[in-house]
């Protein structure tokens, strides 16, 4: 019943300076596309501001990998060569973060959450790419960003999706569209336990049709 896809006079906020900084254009391009497409629906896209985001990688990446290794410690010890280069070399990390370090992190985290709050507070929603390249080819430690290859893989996959993870907000990915045969991702944040308001505009965006049938090429 929730899922009316009316989304007129939803509010919806892009923070351009983190979620669009460094971002391949193609992804860029489509996305926007996105946020034109709820415009036209009836949606009222507005500026945010949240100066708290330029911790969110560090806090992300430090907790992840600390919380990650604590679970994983005793197989990492006794059979490392059964885990993945990548998720290796995080828990490698993992084992070097001190206490200092990670209460520190949560303390960012503190604030990074009442950033989002106040945010949080004008707009329905945030919306922005889900990550800033499309997929990798399986083995690469690093991306493609506007044919620039940037690494590693893990720092740039987490860069757009970790505030989420960190704030603990309900978030969704939605395919808006393709990038030489690849999928790119529109991503929408919601207020905390509002599931229901992401679930209906992403409804609203999929009703739009975005892919128009297309699918990926997995040949490449």
């Amino acid at each position: 019943k929730l899922l009316t896809g009316n989304v007129k006079g939803l509010r919806i906020g892009v923070n351009e300076s983190y979620y669009f900084n460094n971002i391949d254009s193609g992804v860029e391009a489509l996305v926007r596309k996105a946020i034109r497409a709820l415009q036209d629906l009836g949606a009222e896209v507005v500026n945010v501001e949240i100066p708290e985001l330029k911790y969110s990688q560090y806090v992300a990446l430090l907790i992840h990998a600390a919380d990650t290794t604590a679970i994983h410690h005793e197989n990492l010890q006794t059979r490392p060569t059964e885990f993945g280069d990548d998720v290796r070399r995080l828990m490698c990390v993992g084992e070097m973060i001190s206490a200092v370090d990670y209460v520190y992190a949560m303390q960012l985290r503190q604030r990074i959450c009442l950033g989002f709050d106040r945010a949080m507070k004008d707009v329905d929603l945030l919306i922005g790419p889900t990550l800033p390249f499309t997929s990798p080819l399986i083995g690469k430690n690093s991306v493609l960003i506007d044919g620039k290859e940037q690494g590693p893989l893990v720092e740039h996959s987490i860069r757009l999706t970790g505030p989420a993870n960190v704030t603990g907000l309900p978030s969704i990915t939605v395919p808006c569209g393709l990038v030489d045969g690849m999928p790119a991702g529109l991503q929408l944040i919601g207020r905390a336990f509002r599931e229901d308001v992401i679930l209906n505009a992403a409804y609203a965006f999929e009703k739009t049709d975005p892919m128009h049938g297309a699918k990926p090429n997995l040949e490449k």
